[in-house]
């Protein structure tokens, strides 16, 4: 199995930009390399905002659907621990 690890300097409570640089060159070039599985940094899309998760997170998934993320060739599986409330 190959896995890629997506590594990014998250931003604290900055949703919005962190959506945008996981969407962007990082998980581009793990899409290339074709892996089995990408796994994303955990909260990555609250920016370990703990005091503001219930705020920041992503209800129902919606900002995670409506993002521009890159095409997953065939069976790639995207991983991310998200909070969702």
């Amino acid at each position: 199995m190959k896995i890629a690890l997506v590594q990014m300097n998250v931003q604290i409570g900055e949703p919005e930009v962190n959506f945008k640089k996981s969407s962007s060159v990082f998980l581009e070039e793990a899409v290339r390399e074709q892996p089995d599985l990408i796994i994303l940094p955990e909260m990555w899309n609250t920016g370990y905002a703990l005091e503001q998760a219930e705020q920041l997170a992503d209800v129902n998934g919606e900002r995670t659907k409506n993002s521009s993320f890159p095409p997953l060739h065939g069976s790639i599986k995207c991983i991310s621990s998200q909070a969702v409330y």
